[in-house]
Protein backbone atom coordinates (compact mmCIF):
# COMPACT_ATOMS: atom_id res chain seq x y z
CA UNK A 1 0.00 0.00 0.00
CA UNK A 2 1.84 3.32 -1.05
CA UNK A 3 -0.04 5.19 1.51
CA UNK A 4 1.34 3.29 4.43
CA UNK A 5 4.78 3.40 2.28
CA UNK A 6 4.71 7.66 2.55
CA UNK A 7 3.50 7.07 6.04
CA UNK A 8 4.01 4.85 8.59
CA UNK A 9 3.27 2.26 10.92
CA UNK A 10 3.40 2.40 14.69
CA UNK A 11 2.45 -0.19 17.62
CA UNK A 12 1.85 0.31 21.23
CA UNK A 13 0.20 4.12 22.07
CA UNK A 14 -0.42 4.44 25.34
CA UNK A 15 -3.04 7.07 24.72
CA UNK A 16 -6.62 6.34 26.08
CA UNK A 17 -8.32 9.38 24.84
CA UNK A 18 -9.15 10.42 21.50
CA UNK A 19 -6.57 14.17 21.06
CA UNK A 20 -4.00 12.31 22.84
CA UNK A 21 -3.58 9.31 20.77
CA UNK A 22 -3.91 12.04 17.75
CA UNK A 23 -0.75 13.49 19.63
CA UNK A 24 1.21 10.52 20.05
CA UNK A 25 0.57 9.55 16.34
CA UNK A 26 1.83 12.72 15.43
CA UNK A 27 4.87 12.99 17.48
CA UNK A 28 5.97 9.79 16.61
CA UNK A 29 5.88 10.22 12.60
CA UNK A 30 7.49 13.74 13.48
CA UNK A 31 10.04 12.07 15.20
CA UNK A 32 10.89 10.24 12.58
CA UNK A 33 11.48 13.01 10.01
CA UNK A 34 7.86 12.80 8.37
CA UNK A 35 7.46 16.81 9.24
CA UNK A 36 8.62 19.39 11.44
CA UNK A 37 7.32 20.84 14.53
CA UNK A 38 5.34 23.52 12.69
CA UNK A 39 4.01 21.03 10.14
CA UNK A 40 2.95 18.77 13.04
CA UNK A 41 0.81 21.99 14.62
CA UNK A 42 -0.54 22.77 11.71
CA UNK A 43 -1.49 18.87 11.08
CA UNK A 44 -3.06 18.54 14.63
CA UNK A 45 -5.24 21.61 14.41
CA UNK A 46 -6.13 20.61 10.85
CA UNK A 47 -7.09 17.13 12.09
CA UNK A 48 -8.70 18.25 15.74
CA UNK A 49 -10.63 20.79 13.44
CA UNK A 50 -11.95 17.95 10.75
CA UNK A 51 -12.92 16.00 14.70
CA UNK A 52 -15.03 18.74 15.99
CA UNK A 53 -16.96 18.16 12.76
CA UNK A 54 -17.98 15.01 13.91
CA UNK A 55 -15.84 11.94 15.10
CA UNK A 56 -13.77 9.60 12.53
CA UNK A 57 -14.42 6.72 14.96
CA UNK A 58 -16.27 4.99 12.26
CA UNK A 59 -17.32 1.82 14.15
CA UNK A 60 -15.59 -1.66 14.56
CA UNK A 61 -12.81 -0.33 16.95
CA UNK A 62 -11.52 1.48 14.02
CA UNK A 63 -10.74 5.48 13.65
CA UNK A 64 -9.57 7.47 10.69
CA UNK A 65 -8.48 11.25 11.68
CA UNK A 66 -7.65 13.40 8.98
CA UNK A 67 -6.89 16.43 7.40
CA UNK A 68 -6.55 17.96 4.03
CA UNK A 69 -3.44 19.76 4.35
CA UNK A 70 -0.81 17.50 1.79
CA UNK A 71 0.72 17.46 -1.53
CA UNK A 72 -1.49 17.43 -4.48
CA UNK A 73 -0.51 14.13 -5.70
CA UNK A 74 0.47 11.94 -2.14
CA UNK A 75 -1.71 10.68 0.45
CA UNK A 76 0.49 9.60 3.71
CA UNK A 77 -1.44 6.88 6.09
CA UNK A 78 0.16 6.86 9.48
CA UNK A 79 -1.19 3.33 10.94
CA UNK A 80 -1.31 3.48 15.07
CA UNK A 81 -2.00 0.74 17.24
CA UNK A 82 -3.11 1.01 21.15
CA UNK A 83 -2.04 -0.85 24.04
CA UNK A 84 -5.32 -0.11 25.26
CA UNK A 85 -9.12 0.95 24.02
CA UNK A 86 -8.94 4.05 23.40
CA UNK A 87 -12.06 6.46 23.83
CA UNK A 88 -13.23 8.13 20.95
CA UNK A 89 -16.49 9.27 20.19
CA UNK A 90 -17.02 6.42 18.00
CA UNK A 91 -20.48 6.28 16.35
CA UNK A 92 -20.97 2.67 17.57
CA UNK A 93 -20.17 4.36 20.88
CA UNK A 94 -17.41 1.31 21.22
CA UNK A 95 -13.55 2.68 21.61
CA UNK A 96 -10.75 2.51 19.18
CA UNK A 97 -7.79 0.15 18.63
CA UNK A 98 -6.36 1.29 15.11
CA UNK A 99 -6.13 5.01 14.18
CA UNK A 100 -5.98 5.42 10.14
CA UNK A 101 -4.17 9.18 10.31
CA UNK A 102 -4.43 10.18 6.79
CA UNK A 103 -2.79 13.45 5.67
CA UNK A 104 -4.70 13.67 2.16
CA UNK A 105 -3.88 16.98 -0.34
CA UNK A 106 -5.23 19.95 -0.40
CA UNK A 107 -6.87 19.84 -3.62
CA UNK A 108 -7.43 16.44 -4.93
CA UNK A 109 -10.66 15.18 -4.15
CA UNK A 110 -10.57 12.06 -6.14
CA UNK A 111 -7.15 11.41 -4.44
CA UNK A 112 -9.26 12.01 -1.13
CA UNK A 113 -11.83 9.67 -1.63
CA UNK A 114 -10.02 6.56 -2.92
CA UNK A 115 -7.97 6.59 0.51
CA UNK A 116 -10.87 6.81 2.47
CA UNK A 117 -12.61 4.34 0.26
CA UNK A 118 -9.44 2.09 0.66
CA UNK A 119 -9.29 2.48 4.76
CA UNK A 120 -13.03 1.76 4.65
CA UNK A 121 -12.67 -1.69 2.90
CA UNK A 122 -9.66 -2.68 4.89
CA UNK A 123 -11.77 -2.15 8.04
CA UNK A 124 -14.78 -4.16 6.71
CA UNK A 125 -12.01 -7.45 6.04
CA UNK A 126 -13.19 -8.86 9.21
CA UNK A 127 -10.15 -11.03 9.41
CA UNK A 128 -7.79 -8.45 8.43
CA UNK A 129 -8.87 -5.57 10.70
CA UNK A 130 -8.81 -8.21 13.60
CA UNK A 131 -5.19 -9.54 12.69
CA UNK A 132 -4.20 -5.23 12.61
CA UNK A 133 -6.36 -5.05 16.37
CA UNK A 134 -3.38 -7.93 17.50
CA UNK A 135 -0.61 -6.83 16.10
CA UNK A 136 2.24 -6.38 17.94
CA UNK A 137 5.33 -5.04 16.17
CA UNK A 138 5.51 -2.85 12.12
CA UNK A 139 6.73 -6.22 10.65
CA UNK A 140 3.13 -8.17 11.95
CA UNK A 141 1.32 -4.73 10.37
CA UNK A 142 3.32 -4.62 7.25
CA UNK A 143 2.90 -8.37 6.67
CA UNK A 144 -0.89 -8.09 6.84
CA UNK A 145 -1.29 -5.65 4.70
CA UNK A 146 0.91 -7.12 2.17
CA UNK A 147 -1.17 -10.67 2.33
CA UNK A 148 -4.49 -8.29 2.28
CA UNK A 149 -3.06 -6.68 -0.86
CA UNK A 150 -1.77 -10.18 -2.54
CA UNK A 151 -5.23 -11.45 -1.85
CA UNK A 152 -7.41 -8.53 -3.21
CA UNK A 153 -5.10 -8.26 -6.21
Amino acid sequence: MDMVKNGGVLVGIEATEKEPAIDETLTAFCNRGKYSKIQRTKLKNAIMEREGTGSTGIGNGGAIPHCRIGKQDEVQLYISVAKNDIEFQSIDGKPVKILFLIVLPKENSSLHSEALKAIASLMKNERFFRYLKEATSEEIILETIEDYEAEIA
